[in-house]
């Protein structure tokens, strides 16, 4: 089973006949910059989930995983555990339990970690990593298999809107590569900024008009 960043959980069930068994839970939690609050986060995600369990009158309980994909140029350097993030004094520290968090830092995958990749999910990766370390970063014509998440994913972790137009104009089943997306996404930067200029020439010349107009009922 799957659960996403915003709460929504998908199901990824093993089994036949009707039945299935639910191995683990598995969260995954975007950041595109360090959050303080990242433990106390991830800490109630997971007591939320063991509670759900217990709720529902499972028998075979799972194990809750969560995921803390960090996405910025900058490294983690918030807080990864709860002894990190609260004051717990030496004294009370046998009594309180410490909690860590699993945090990627997809900026700085090594080489040999791009290679594990199989899914889409690796272009996302390489284009972080090559952003980072290479200005001059082309990415490989590897088809993405998933276009639509694909984009919102790219969307959602970049802040940059173009990922939603391409999205919008790339027809359903088309074949598309990262260095095509690329193009696109330029290509729609290019086209606003040339109706954003068109519009600012409008505004000025009908206030050029305006005040030529002013000028000549004065005369």
């Amino acid at each position: 089973m799957y659960r996403d960043g915003s709460g929504g959980v998908q199901g990824a069930c093993i089994g036949r006949k009707g039945y299935y068994v639910v191995i683990a839970l598995l969260g995954l939690e975007n950041q595109t910059k360090p959050d303080e609050n990242m433990p106390l986060r991830v800490i109630s995600y997971e007591g939320a989930s063991y509670k759900s369990q217990l709720l529902d009158g499972e028998k075979n309980f799972y194990p809750v995983i969560t995921l803390v994909l960090h996405f910025g140029k900058q490294h983690w350097e918030k807080a990864r555990s709860l002894y990190e993030k609260l004051e717990v004094p030496e004294e009370l520290r046998p009594y309180v339990n410490d909690f860590s968090i699993n945090v990627f830092e997809i900026s700085y995958l090594s080489e040999e970690q791009l290679t594990m990749f199989r899914s889409d999910f690796g272009v996302v990766a390489e284009y972080f990593v090559r952003s980072r370390t290479d200005p001059g970063y082309k990415p490989e014509r590897k088809v993405i298999q998933h276009v639509d998440a694909f984009l919102k994913l790219m969307k959602a972790v970049t802040g940059d809107h173009r990922y939603e137009e391409v999205r919008k104009s790339v027809r359903k089943g088309v074949s598309i590569t990262m260095c095509e997306v690329l193009d696109y996404r330029e290509k729609r930067g290019e086209k606003r900024g040339i109706q954003r200029g068109i519009e600012q020439d409008r505004r000025a010349l009908n206030r050029l008009n305006d005040l030529l107009l002013e000028e000549g009922s004065r005369i």
